[in-house]
């Protein structure tokens, strides 16, 4: 199938000391069209406003976000029909106390396989609070956005960017702006915190932004996740 590449142009705005300003030219070239290709134009407008200009980065931080929703906000979804080995794959430790015929049937009731594996149920695994203590939270604040933001006390933490009550609207994290908005806050503040010089980073940001996402910052090299956020990468070319 023959691709079609669309070339995003984003700006640079240099202040002189007349007041005037000139403008830098960067290009981004990828084949998604439709919603998608919108979404992209949104996502780059937002990493321009909070000063990602770097399109190395910039690259990054898209391939992340089109491995995690191929660039359509969207709620987790059920993993019903999801394989058990799958789940004891992705969920590990989480799901290993239940035998076969009881993980069949907890996969069954949404709300109470997110419990096991995000809320009440989960207490132990996850090493700080992540809000989800009532029965039914894990459901409630699965991954939502751009990015599967997850639980309930993230959704709050980033209520005051989004200016929205994200835990009474969970909805709203899928929004465009805000799921935007959010990823891009998201990824962008790990590597702050570590004084991360953004405007240096090189060839290697998708690592640097699957790290961030992931809330790690050990080698990823050899995941799973890592490898589909490369795949996405090949879709992007800086020019």
């Amino acid at each position: 199938m023959r691709k079609i590449f669309i070339i995003l142009f984003f700006f640079v705005t240099l202040p002189l000391e007349n007041g005037c300003k000139i403008y830098t030219k960067k290009m981004i070239q990828h084949n998604y069209t439709g919603q998608q290709a919108k979404n992209i134009a949104v996502i780059i407008d937002e990493m321009n406003r909070q000063g990602i200009t770097n399109e190395f980065a910039q690259v990054g931080i898209l391939s992340v976000i089109g491995k995690e929703s191929g660039f359509i906000p969207q709620r987790e979804k059920s993993y019903r029909n999801t394989s058990n080995a799958r789940l004891r794959s992705l969920f590990g430790v989480r799901l290993s106390k239940l035998s076969e015929a009881e993980l069949t049937t907890l996969k069954r009731d949404d709300i109470a396989f997110y419990d096991v594996i995000y809320g009440v149920g989960a207490k132990s695994y996850f090493k700080w609070n992540t809000g989800n203590t009532s029965p039914g939270d894990g459901w409630k604040y699965r991954g939502r956005g751009f990015n599967q933001i997850t639980f309930k006390n993230s959704y709050k933490q980033y209520s005051k960017i989004a200016g929205v009550d994200l835990v009474m609207f969970p909805d709203k994290l899928n929004e465009i702006e805000i799921a935007a908005k959010l990823a891009v806050y998201f990824m962008l503040e790990p590597l702050k915190n570590r004084g991360v010089n953004i405007d240096q980073i090189g060839p290697d940001a998708v690592h640097l932004f699957v790290k961030a996402n992931a809330g790690k910052t050990g080698d990823m090299q050899d995941t799973a996740t890592y490898k589909a956020a490369k795949q996405i990468e090949k879709n992007f070319k800086i020019i």
